[in-house]
């Protein structure tokens, strides 16, 4: 993910935050993706699409990112790229007809934004973002649901690190998916997903050695 207003989390000067493997791995376990484009509208350095990828194979990807230093790794993962504001970016008419599923980790105080556009600009598809679990809950949310169908909600157990040194914030997660099909559904489902091994959720701190006795 890469986006302004995602809030003081050490994301750094671009304000990015690598999609750790492992929360995408727990998503491809549960939820595949139909044939077709993936477009991706928040692409950052392209962590979320290597570990697609790599978890279900190669697939066609469009990614859209805001900053221009990034197109150099989006290449490298295969993923055709534009570079631009995804909430301003209003594509050709038969632009993203192919695209059969949205999915990112968008800017968290942005997320209802991105939803509502990807629904805009790509009502064939289905949408698939990694949301807090807070985010599901108030009353400003009846809207949204209302408007582009309940969703169906993964729950990551373990709390991922966005930051590459295995520390997590006060946060719970899960990855939230609106079908295309069925735009004015009412009712969604709801999942925990399977948990996944400290030492793969943080490994540079499962390689420490153990400190030795005073």
């Amino acid at each position: 993910m890469s986006a302004t207003g995602r809030g003081p989390r050490r994301g750094g000067p671009d304000d990015c935050f690598p999609t750790p493997a492992w929360v995408v791995d727990r998503l491809l376990e549960a939820w595949a993706p139909r044939p077709g484009t993936l477009l991706e509208p928040a692409a950052g350095d392209g962590a979320l699409i290597a570990a697609v990828n790599a978890k279900i194979g190669d697939r066609d990807w469009l990614a859209v990112e805001c900053r221009a230093t990034a197109v150099s790794a989006l290449r490298s993962v295969g993923a055709a790229t534009l570079i631009a504001d995804f909430l301003t970016w209003e594509p050709k008419a038969d632009g993203v007809d192919d695209v059969s599923a949205v999915i990112t980790n968008p800017p968290f105080s942005r997320v209802e934004e991105f939803i509502r556009h990807a629904d805009e600009i790509c009502p064939a598809a289905d949408l698939a973002f990694l949301v807090r679990l807070g985010f599901l809950a108030s009353k400003a949310r009846l809207a949204l649901w209302t408007d582009v169908g309940m969703p169906d909600v993964y729950v990551l157990p373990n709390r991922p690190s966005f930051t590459g040194d295995g520390s997590t914030d006060a946060s719970d997660y899960a990855w939230i998916v609106i079908p295309a099909t069925d735009v004015d559904r009412h009712v969604g489902t709801f999942r925990v997903l399977a948990e996944t091994p400290a030492a793969v959720r943080r490994p540079a701190r499962s390689a420490r050695p153990p400190r030795r006795a005073a």
